[in-house]
């Protein structure tokens, strides 16, 4: 059976809005995966009370409690107090944990002074969970029904803490649990809506909370859990040609591997996107074996010095179709790269012209058969334009390489605000 899981995630810069609490959404995603569900995500600030009192009620509704951040050193690091407060039992120093922080600090060449001694406090009753990556250990208890888990706010520490010792706790404290059966397709350049209509006439007897279609930078995300999950592949079969990965797939990960799997290389030309595109390759593992790398080419006059014949833009302009077209192949010439991707347009809130008004966004893919060229309008701010332009050029570079995969952008882009 699926158990109910509450996340809390504390941190004035939480909730001042400063940072984003990308831990949530990353325990959100597994959690369901490893069969929980999860009824209530919350921020709270570095207030003790307010912070004791949403554990408390936390402990009273859920089967698993996950507390991230403030397990650090600092006067503002109050998850143990809380905790404590919260089972109404003392802080002690355990000497696991101690053992734990200093070692890590050691590695660091850093000193154990009195205020890292506060990461070796644990609320009685309490038992350690070793963080294999930074110096704060996280803790776990039981309180009734309801399992405990208390971990750092650094990302990278609480995913490898989720994956090693937590998963082990969850197997031994939690084996009634079932993984519900489920299923993501992405697909791009269709909207909510049009998706919506698709899957609901292969899923007429979907129950709530079997579908689920969340949108963002024209990336389409569906859901399907449960009986729908075993329809996945005529899912599939309706939203196609404009699939392109499921599960974790993005547009990145996807092309990446299709460049891998042909012994191909990629670069690109950036000027709208100032090293977007490029970033969004190399935070893939394994680019190096497929990207050769790119130029920000954001001045005309480094447009021209790339390779960008002048005359295409004093004609044509910078945004146009002809100087994405130039970019794309001198990105390609210019890294002897098989496939060269461009981005150009109007990001605002300054700039546009004529028929191209701010959020006006030309890509463009050039190989060796030729070079496609796509113009979109995008409605939203600055950023939103430029995610946009990022999956565009990825999606349209994995067109050029993958001849079953089709935007289809002139018929089925979404419009604005979809």
């Amino acid at each position: 059976m699926a158990l109910c899981a509450v996340v809390i995630a504390s941190g004035d810069e939480l909730v001042r809005g400063e940072r984003l609490d990308t831990n949530g959404a990353f325990l959100a995603r597994d959690l369901f995966r490893v069969g929980f569900t999860l009824v209530r995500a919350v921020l709270v600030g570095d207030a003790l009370e307010p912070f004791a009192e949403e554990i408390r009620r936390a402990l009273g509704e859920a089967d698993l409690v996950c507390l991230s951040g403030g397990l650090g050193p600092t006067d503002d690091d109050l998850t143990r107090e809380a905790v404590a407060a919260a089972l109404g039992v003392v802080l002690r120093e355990s000497p696991a944990a101690a053992a734990l922080v200093r070692r890590s600090l050691e590695t660091r060449g850093r000193p154990y002074t009195p205020l890292q001694a506060r990461q070796a406090l644990l609320p009685d009753g309490c038992a350690l969970l070793p963080n294999p990556t930074g110096t704060a250990p996280g803790f776990w208890c039981r309180r009734g029904r309801a399992l405990l888990v208390a971990l750092p706010g650094v990302p990278g520490e609480l995913e490898a803490m989720w994956r090693l010792p937590v998963a082990r706790l969850l197997a031994r404290e939690c084996p009634e649990r079932a993984a519900p059966a489920w299923k993501i397709l992405r697909c791009f350049g269709l909207g909510e809506s049009e998706v919506q209509r698709r899957v609901a006439a292969v899923c007429p007897a979907a129950r709530p909370g079997e579908i689920g279609i969340c949108a963002e930078a024209w990336v389409v995300a569906v859901y399907l859990a449960g009986w729908c999950a075993a329809r996945a592949r005529d899912v599939r079969a309706a939203l196609e040609p404009n699939v392109f990965g499921e599960d974790d797939d993005t547009l990145a990960t996807v092309l990446v591997r299709a460049l891998v799997r042909r012994g191909s290389t990629c670069a690109v030309a950036e000027s709208l996107t100032g090293g977007g595109l490029g970033s969004a390759l190399t935070a893939v593992p394994g680019a190096s074996g497929a990207f050769r790398g790119g130029t920000i080419a954001y001045a005309e006059a480094e447009k021209e010095a790339l390779g960008v014949a002048p005359e295409i833009l004093a004609v044509h302009g910078a945004v146009s179709a002809a100087a994405a077209e130039a970019l794309a192949a001198a990105a390609r010439r210019r890294h002897g790269a098989e496939l060269g991707l461009a981005t150009s347009g109007y990001a605002g809130p300054g700039g546009g012209a004529g028929g191209d008004p701010v959020g006006t966004v030309y890509v463009a893919a050039a190989t060796a058969a030729g070079c496609r060229v796509r113009r979109v309008w995008v409605a939203g701010g600055r950023e939103t334009v430029r995610q946009v332009a990022v999956n565009h050029a990825l999606a349209l570079g994995l067109e050029a390489l993958e001849e079953g995969f089709r935007l289809e952008a002139g018929k089925n882009a979404p419009a604005a605000g979809t």
